[in-house]
C-alpha cells in the first residue's frame, strides 16, 4: 500500500518558507546551496539543452544539489526521448500494418506513452508540476494579491472567482 496524504515538503521548503523546525523535520535534507552541479559527460546534446533551461531553475528554488544530479539527467534525457517518438509518430502515423495485413499501433506509441508516465513521475520528485510546486511553497503562494499577474488569464480567473458573492442557496 502507498503512502497516504500529500508528500512530505522538503526541509529546504520548510526553510524558505520560515516553517521549519527541528523537532519535525530534522530528518529532511537541508536547502540546496543555488549552486549548479556539473551536467554529467553522457548527456546527448538535446538532454543538454534541456540541463541548461532546468537546472537554473530548480537550483534557485533550493531543490538541487549534487545528489540528484542523476534524477535531472533522467529526466532531461527522457524528455528527449519523449520528443523524439513523438515525432516519428507524426512523420509514421500511429498506426502500421503488421505481416498478416491486420492494423496495429505504431511501437513508438507505447514507447512514447511510458516516456510520458517516467516524466510525470519525475517532475513530481523534482517539484515541477503545479501540485508539487503547491505543496512545496516556492513562493508561488495562493493570494489573490499574488495570482493577479497581468496577462494570467488563470490569475485573473481565480481573482474574479473570489470577488464573487457566496450564495447561501444550495
Amino acid at each position: 500500500m502507498g503512502r497516504r496524504g500529500p508528500p512530505a515538503k522538503p526541509r529546504s521548503a520548510h526553510e524558505k518558507a520560515g516553517t521549519f523546525r527541528p523537532d519535525r523535520h530534522s530528518g529532511g535534507l537541508p536547502a540546496g546551496s543555488g549552486s549548479i552541479p556539473v551536467a554529467p559527460k553522457e548527456l546527448s546534446k538535446a538532454a543538454l539543452v534541456e540541463w541548461r533551461r532546468l537546472a537554473p531553475v530548480l537550483a534557485a528554488d533550493g531543490l538541487l544539489s549534487d545528489r540528484f544530479r542523476d534524477i535531472l539527467a533522467t529526466y532531461c534525457e527522457t524528455l528527449v526521448e519523449y520528443w523524439q517518438h513523438k515525432r516519428t509518430l507524426a512523420k509514421k502515423g500511429y498506426t502500421i500494418t503488421a505481416g498478416n495485413g491486420t492494423t496495429i499501433p505504431h511501437p513508438c506509441v507505447g514507447m512514447k506513452d511510458k516516456c510520458q508516465s517516467q516524466l510525470v513521475k519525475l517532475q513530481r520528485e523534482l517539484g515541477m508540476t503545479p501540485a508539487a510546486a503547491t505543496g512545496l511553497d516556492l513562493g508561488m503562494g495562493t493570494s489573490s494579491d499574488q495570482a493577479a499577474v497581468e496577462g494570467d488569464p488563470l490569475g485573473e480567473m481565480t481573482n474574479a472567482r473570489a470577488s464573487l458573492p457566496i450564495s447561501s442557496a444550495g
